[in-house]
């Protein structure tokens, strides 16, 4: 696959083609990220169908269009996000950061693909509408993966939101004060939902399993959006 592309990757990362899989491996850590992509549907299946209920309703009610959307470690080839920036248009404007970026990907008015470190983002502060991540933090050292929460925290606009799978933090009880301290950390609320739980070749096989998802949400929170019911297939 790889061999056949041109590709671009961030340093401190190395491809192997050498497992049963093409993998992205980092040299200082223990982490390894299976070399796949998915469909934005599939993702927004998985959260309940929430992300494009949000992001219909931020397009209905926000005063400031563009919606500003981030997609943490999207996939090479950025499919996910290219999908959003497709299906909602102008009204959105959708970046996809990863560490291995397909070289022939090219950005458009409202797509951009951007090599980074999602522990690390390279965003202004309260610059992003809604964010998701979807089978990634769960193969990250556990320093990077709270660094990441953080990082998310730091970007969102208030009243900012973003979809997290989690394995850890979603076995945790609802009044679980490791929540409350996180969430009191952050400056953000946090919300337990439920989505459809999803296994094919198209994720990782090793992956959440789990229906249950994190929201984080900036404040001041948007009573009205938050109580948009998830729709589970």
């Amino acid at each position: 696959m790889l061999v056949e592309y041109s590709y671009k990757l961030l340093p401190g990362y190395r491809v192997s083609l050498n497992e049963p899989a093409p993998s992205i491996r980092r040299s200082d850590y223990t982490e390894s990220f299976d070399i796949k992509d998915r469909e934005f549907d599939l993702i927004d299946h998985c959260f309940g169908n929430l992300p494009s209920a949000y992001i219909d309703y931020l397009r209905r009610r926000s005063g400031a269009l563009p919606i500003s959307i981030v997609d943490l470690g999207g996939g090479w080839f950025s499919r996910a996000s290219r999908g959003v920036a497709k299906k909602f248009g102008s009204d959105v404007d959708v970046t996809n950061i990863d560490v291995l970026l397909h070289g022939e990907v090219n950005d458009t008015d409202n797509f951009h693909a951007r090599l980074g470190d999602i522990s690390n983002l390279d965003l202004s502060d309260a610059s992003v509408d809604l964010a998701y991540s979807w089978q990634v933090l769960f193969r990250m050292e556990e320093g990077r993966r709270m660094n990441t929460f953080r990082e998310v925290a730091r970007v969102l606009r208030p009243g900012g939101v973003a979809f997290v799978d989690e394995d850890y933090l979603c076995t945790l009880p609802s009044d679980s004060s490791e929540l409350q301290d996180l969430a009191q950390e952050l400056g953000v609320t946090l919300h337990f939902k439920n989505g459809t739980a999803m296994k094919s070749d198209r994720v990782y096989p090793h992956g959440p399993t789990t229906s249950r998802f994190l929201l984080m949400v900036k404040e001041p929170e948007d009573a009205e959006m938050l109580a948009i019911e998830e729709k589970i297939d």
